[in-house]
């Protein structure tokens, strides 16, 4: 049987100015013929009271690490993915308009960042999306890589419904 050993210093003194006489942790316990008394005096000092609380009360009371870490990245993973959405909404907003998501000047000035801004204020998510200094997925490469996943989705949809429309073609 394994035990936990929190420090409980002979000579620990209750303000009561006496001395528990429980220093089996570091000199051993020789008195057995008392034991369950010294145990019983022992079981009532503020020391095994903090003891029992770190042992038996904070693992109820707190969360496993592991689980806040799981926690923490599935919130900011949800959040992500709506930026994310919103962001290849907008993308597909342009390009449906024929509207330039860049444009000549600064890429803050761009349509597809304005949009963006204009959205931030109905979606408290976005602003603080934008203000990160890494991973916005706002660069031209990453627009011009969703256009294309968007083209090729919108292709595949389109041969889908020709082919049960038009099962021997046009």
């Amino acid at each position: 049987m394994s035990h936990l050993r929190v420090r409980c210093e002979d000579g620990e003194n209750e303000g009561n100015g006496q001395r528990t006489g429980l220093g089996i942790l570091y000199g051993g316990y020789s008195n057995w013929k008392d034991a369950t008394v010294s145990f019983g005096n022992h079981e009532k000092t503020s020391t095994h009271n903090t003891a029992v609380d770190v042992v038996v009360k904070l693992p109820r009371t707190s969360r496993n690490v592991g689980e806040m870490l799981a926690s923490c990245y599935a919130t900011e993973k949800a959040a992500n993915r709506h930026c994310l959405m919103v962001i290849a909404q907008n993308i597909r907003f342009l390009s449906r308009q024929g509207i330039a998501l860049r444009g000549d000047r600064d890429e803050k000035d761009s349509n597809f960042m304005q949009l963006l801004l204009l959205r931030a204020a109905d979606d408290p998510q976005i602003l603080p999306w934008l203000e990160r200094k890494s991973n916005k997925y706002t660069s031209p490469e990453i627009q011009n890589e969703l256009l294309g996943i968007m083209a090729k989705a919108r292709n595949c949809c389109f041969d889908q419904t020709s082919k049960i429309l038009y099962p021997h073609g046009r």
